[in-house]
């Protein structure tokens, strides 16, 4: 399995007691330009979907964070099971809290995506639409006839019309990628198998590449450059990224970040891209990211209350019915249950961690506890 590569841990001082009275925690995820209220929540509602939680209801759950016009409205946290990426050793009953490093799985993929608009902003890279051919020189031998057509924007919408396997049955492309001696080659490898652009295929393969085309355009490790560009202007302070992929992290999905470093990415994110007053990401870049880039098939499983689905730039775009009429939904996923939720109609953010690892049947968990959440709203 892929070893450990830990770019920074440096435990902070919390805000402690600011959100005791909503949750009886001793201390709040939240440290930086954010403030507690109630904003229009039911809270004996809220206060039963947390009992839920607690009696298993939803399952592996292990916290739950809910942001209403910027500020904090409810934060919980429950004890579980868990297993961090690149392990298969089960750590039994934890106690989650606003201190502890939780894995972000895809979530990864996302905050990859937004260091690609934020180096695009800064020169590293001309454009969304700039060639395959022009971004990675090393590998031309391989961007032949129709693949010379592939472009950044086709590996941030997953649409390169490559071959992949990673959501089917038989073996994970992703898994075999890491474990190539060159990733990218393996990537770049795979049979074009439609028009790039038109069809959509969950790839994991495509965040790895935007990962290695950041490091190559700012010459630098991704780490370092997320680090500078993003997580220190948000008061991101202690971080894990997992992975040896041929020499860097991996950009799909290495990621361990505190709770509340979760809400901060969401609410900058709805904030199209400000925090502390100063743009942190493009604001239309983040417009561009968050929107349907290409409509997707409904998963099977997908609740009845889902409308459809699309995919932006590694972010996933859905509309849902609810209790107050239909809502859209722009979320950044990840395995086992970790979603950060961003409903601009209702200028709301959500955040949900969970430890689902290999469960059939609990991929849209948290889709229904955010259901619940928007349920205690008071429009």
């Amino acid at each position: 399995m892929p070893r450990l590569r830990i770019s920074m841990v440096l435990l902070v001082g919390l805000l402690s007691g600011c959100a005791s009275s909503l949750t009886g925690q001793p201390e709040s995820a939240v440290s930086g330009p954010l403030h507690t209220g109630s904003h229009s929540l039911d809270r004996a509602s809220l206060d039963t979907l947390a009992a839920d939680i607690r009696r298993g209801e939803f399952g592996n759950t292990h916290a739950l964070l809910i942001f209403r016009k910027n500020e904090l409205a409810y934060e919980a946290y429950f004890s579980g099971d868990d297993r961090q990426w690149g392990s298969q050793e089960w750590k039994r009953s934890v106690q989650f809290g606003p201190a502890r490093l939780h894995d972000a799985r895809s979530v990864t993929k996302t905050i990859v995506s937004t260091l690609v608009g934020i180096a695009i902003r800064d020169g590293h890279i001309p454009s969304r639409d700039t060639p395959l051919y022009d971004l990675l020189p090393s590998y031309r031998h391989l961007l032949t006839e129709r693949k010379r057509e592939l472009t950044l924007r086709h590996l941030l919408t997953m649409t390169p019309g490559l071959q992949w396997n990673e959501l089917g049955a038989g073996p994970n492309d992703e898994v075999r990628m890491y474990e190539s001696a060159d990733p990218i080659a393996f990537v770049l490898q795979r049979p074009l198998v439609a028009e790039p652009g038109t069809t959509w295929e969950y790839n994991g393969g495509t965040s790895q590449l935007l990962g290695v085309i950041l490091e190559a355009r700012t010459a630098r490790p991704i780490e370092d450059y997320a680090r500078q560009v993003l997580f220190e202007p948000l008061g991101i302070t202690s971080f894990e990224w997992r992975g040896d992929v041929a020499g860097m992290p991996s950009a799909s999905s290495g990621l361990r970040l505190l709770p509340g470093d979760f809400a901060k990415l969401g609410l900058m994110f709805q904030a199209k891209g400000r925090w502390g007053g100063k743009q942190v990401v493009p604001a239309e870049w983040l417009v561009e990211a968050t929107q349907m880039q290409i409509e997707i098939p409904r998963a099977p499983e997908a609740p009845t209350w889902t409308l459809w689905s699309g995919y932006g730039f590694q972010w996933w775009y859905d509309e849902f019915s609810g209790a107050h009429g239909p809502f859209r939904v722009s979320t950044a996923s990840g395995l086992g249950g970790q979603r950060i939720f961003v409903v601009p109609q209702y200028d709301l953010v959500v955040v949900v961690l969970s430890g689902h690892y290999g469960k059939p049947g609990t991929s849209w968990t948290p889709e229904h506890i955010l259901q619940r959440v928007t349920q205690s709203l008071r429009i």
